[in-house]
C-alpha cells in the first residue's frame, strides 16, 4: 500500500508559478485524507506560503499529513501549530557569489524582458528565470519549450560549476544547489523521516528527462510518474484515492 504521494509543484501541481486551481485543491484535500503528501519543488519557501499552502484551505489535521520540501528538497518543513523547519542546507556566502558569477558569464544576452529577478536567492538553493520571477504565464510557455537554450546553459554551469547540482525546471528556469542536495536527497530524507520504505511511496513529476530537476527522483527507488501538466496529475491523484484501501 502506497503511504506516500510526493509531488512536484510547478509544472505538476499548479501551473507555472501560478496558485492550484480549485479542482486540484479538492483531489489534494481528498487525498491528505486518506494518505500522507509531500511536495518537494525548486520553489522557495515563500512561493509555497502564497501559491499553495493558503489554497488548501486545511484544518489541522490534514495539514499534519502535508510535508514541504522547498529548494529541490534542501529544506523540509513540517506542520505543528505553524510551519516548522526541520533542516535546511544553505549555500554559503561564497557559494552565491561563485554562482552569480558563473551565471554572468553563461547569460550572454537577456533573454528578452524581465518581469522582475532573474537570480532568485532561495537560500539553499540560487535560481535563474529567464524572464524574470514575475514573467506571464503564456510567454513563460513560448519560451524554450524545448529545453534547448538551458541544456547548453546548463552544460556550461557544469562546467563551471563542478561542484554544485543544477537542474532545468519549469518553463524557463535553472535551480543551483549544493552537490548531492537534490530531489533524490529530498525524498530519502521525508521517507527517512516518516518511517516508509521506498515501496511505500510514489513520485510525480514533469521535469523527469535526463538534466531535469526531477530525474533524480529514479535514484530512490520509488515508483514515478512522469506527468506534462497539471491536468494529467488529477488524473493520477484519482487514480491514487481509488487505490488506497480503507484500513480498519
Amino acid at each position: 500500500m502506497i503511504k506516500l504521494h510526493i509531488f512536484d509543484l510547478d509544472g505538476t501541481l499548479a501551473p507555472s508559478k501560478s496558485v492550484i486551481e480549485p479542482g486540484m485543491v479538492k483531489l489534494v484535500a481528498r487525498l491528505l485524507a486518506v494518505a500522507k503528501v509531500a511536495v518537494i519543488s525548486g520553489a522557495g519557501i515563500d512561493q509555497y506560503l502564497t501559491q499553495f499552502v493558503p489554497r488548501l484551505e486545511l484544518n489541522d489535521e490534514l495539514r499534519q499529513n502535508l510535508y514541504l520540501l522547498p529548494a529541490s528538497g534542501s529544506s523540509l518543513y513540517e506542520y505543528n501549530e505553524g510551519w516548522q523547519n526541520v533542516y535546511n542546507n544553505n549555500l554559503t556566502a561564497e557559494d552565491k557569489t561563485k554562482i552569480k558569477a558563473a551565471l554572468a558569464e553563461v547569460i550572454v544576452e537577456p533573454a528578452g524582458e524581465l518581469f522582475g529577478e532573474a537570480i532568485e536567492d532561495r537560500g539553499s538553493q540560487m535560481t535563474y528565470s529567464a524572464l524574470g520571477q514575475a514573467a506571464p504565464l503564456d510567454l513563460k510557455s513560448d519560451y524554450d519549450s524545448d529545453r534547448e537554450i538551458r541544456k547548453k546553459m546548463r552544460a556550461r554551469l557544469l562546467e563551471l560549476l563542478p561542484e554544485f547540482e543544477i537542474g532545468i525546471g519549469g518553463m524557463t528556469s535553472i535551480d543551483i544547489s549544493k552537490k548531492g542536495f537534490n530531489k533524490a536527497f529530498g525524498i530519502k530524507k521525508i521517507l527517512e523521516r516518516l518511517g516508509f520504505e521506498p515501496a511505500e511511496a510514489v513520485f510525480v513529476g514533469d521535469a523527469m528527462f535526463p538534466g531535469g530537476n526531477d530525474y533524480s527522483a529514479y535514484e530512490t527507488g520509488v515508483k514515478c510518474y512522469p506527468v506534462t501538466d497539471p491536468a494529467m496529475t488529477a488524473e493520477l491523484i484519482k487514480k491514487f484515492i481509488t487505490d488506497i484501501k480503507p484500513t480498519k
